[in-house]
């Protein structure tokens, strides 16, 4: 970009991409604005500024650019359909997310030009919906659809291990929790480690913490929502974690930040505070596991 701005949309939209896979949403926010004021025609474009805009909780902003991709070619195409579908989850229509997802799960099957790890990518959205609803039978059979098509896939391992805390099996968590392996996130570590710990190893579930922590430190990320419900969930640093959220919810006001901090701030003794957040959290209607387990 610094050679050639003009025509080269391509690398603005590479450009907005790697910086959303960052967690810096501000600077992707810049790129995804010049990417569709430039260029405005392209649906993946405007569903790519409506992602990022979601993020950083600025729905009215994201209502207005989703509002451009209505249209039944925009639903169909494998660079929106998963956008569209995380923007009705958050206004509570899950079960129109899981359509559009489904559809372009079903597509992606058909295509011979994707990439098989693309392919799991989109198996791996479908299960994540359901299990977030309850649906641990059919996130089950989609994620193994997917370690079909790819397999040993990572993601859908980890996935798998979610599926059998929730039921719950723990030994059967333990055993995907290796098989990710070195792959492992911060939330499969720490789940492996409960895992252990309801098993009653509390030797090994240590071990699987110090790894969560040691991968923390290791690759620090602006908004990094896995390490801060892991310290929350094992109360671990919970002034200092709540302080952290209280900075971030300023910038980045969506609703599962609000859900963390409403968290946060019910560990850390403000019950007003946290049914002000948590209001903030549900204001939308949005639905799902992580917004109501934390408060059952």
């Amino acid at each position: 970009l610094a050679r050639r701005e003009g025509r080269n949309g391509k690398a603005y939209l590479t450009l907005a991409s790697s910086l959303l896979a960052q967690h810096r949403f501000m600077e992707a926010r810049v790129a995804a604005e010049i990417l569709v004021a430039r260029w405005p025609e392209p649906d993946g474009y405007r569903a790519l500024l409506g992602e990022i805009q979601l993020e950083l909780g600025d729905y009215d902003a994201a209502a207005r650019t989703f509002a451009t991709l209505g249209g039944a070619g925009a639903q169909r195409s494998l660079a929106v359909a998963p956008r569209l579908a995380r923007w009705a989850e958050i206004r509570g229509k899950p079960e129109a997310a899981r359509r559009l997802l489904e559809d372009a799960r079903s597509d992606a099957f058909r295509r011979r030009d994707l990439p098989r790890e693309q392919i799991a990518w989109f198996q791996l959205r479908v299960g994540d919906l359901d299990l977030r609803y309850g649906r641990w039978d059919d996130a089950e059979r989609v994620l193994n659809d997917g370690l079909a098509a790819v397999p040993g896939d990572p993601r859908l391992l980890a996935a798998l291990a979610r599926v059998a805390a929730a039921r719950p099996n723990w030994r059967e968590v333990v055993r995907y929790g290796e098989r990710v392996g070195a792959c492992a996130d911060i939330a499969t570590l720490a789940l492996a480690g409960d895992a252990h710990a309801a098993l009653g190893d509390l030797v090994a579930a240590s071990v699987w913490y110090a790894r969560a922590e040691r991968l923390a430190a290791e690759r620090p990320e602006p908004f990094n929502r896995q390490w801060t419900l892991f310290r929350l969930e094992h109360r671990r640093d919970v002034a200092e974690t709540r302080a952290l959220l209280e900075a971030e919810i300023r910038s980045r006001p969506d609703v599962y930040g609000w859900d963390l901090l409403a968290l946060a701030r019910e560990l850390d003794g403000d019950s007003a505070g946290a049914a002000v957040a948590r209001a903030q959290a549900r204001h939308l209607g949005t639905q799902g596991a992580a917004l109501v387990q934390h408060f059952r």
